[in-house]
């Protein structure tokens, strides 16, 4: 139960800041004064804040049931999870580079769970 609790932090986070990456990309093109009186009214930045919140929570519930040893490197699966939202969400470029980044950092997060 509280791998599965950290599972849902972990997509709650990617989820969270797919959802702010979203609202906050919708605002580039304007001034900063009109941009933050648009995010004050922006659903998707909201329910990015909310999403956020709820990763916290769970996030913290899983802190006080796991080790943090254990917990803390396995949230480096939402680096994947948003970056392939970026990707294919957002429509932004992830290099062969950056993805090899990625799959070491990941990679190396896992193998000290493991340990």
């Amino acid at each position: 139960m509280d791998y599965l609790a950290l599972a849902l932090a972990v997509v709650l986070k990617a989820c969270g800041d797919a959802l702010l990456g979203r609202a906050m990309n919708d605002e580039k093109r304007l001034s900063p004064w009109q941009a933050w009186l648009r995010i004050l009214k922006n659903p998707g930045l909201l329910l990015g804040v909310i999403v956020t919140a709820l990763h916290f929570g769970l996030y913290a519930y899983c802190l006080q049931r796991l080790p943090v040893t254990l917990a803390n490197p396995l949230t480096a699966l939402t680096i994947v999870i948003g970056t392939f939202y970026a990707q294919w969400g957002l429509g932004e470029r992830v290099n062969r580079r950056r993805w090899g980044g990625i799959v070491l950092v990941t990679s190396g997060a896992m193998l000290v769970s493991l340990s």
